[in-house]
């Protein structure tokens, strides 16, 4: 269609204007799933955070914060950052 190549100015009808980014985004909206964590990843990810009772961003915190291997270069990058 046609109207997939309007730009923002050409736009008509309610709403705000759409941008090309914007309709891309929407084309794929999952897509940073992907780049971040390999479908098997995301689906046992899924899978241990419902058993455990938490939503995926609360258990990967925890997992991530806890370990003691990024606590420690945590915090050598803040004493980088403080110099």
């Amino acid at each position: 269609m046609s109207n997939e190549q309007t730009t923002p100015e050409e736009s008509s009808g309610p709403g705000r204007p759409k941008s090309k980014l914007r309709r891309e985004e929407k084309a794929n909206p999952n897509e940073y799933k992907t780049m971040l964590l390999e479908p098997y990843m995301h689906r046992d990810l899924k899978k241990v955070s419902a058993l455990l009772g938490k939503n995926m961003r609360e258990f990967l915190e925890q997992v991530f914060y806890s370990n003691e291997e990024v606590v420690r270069t945590l915090d050598k990058i803040k004493k980088l950052e403080e110099d």
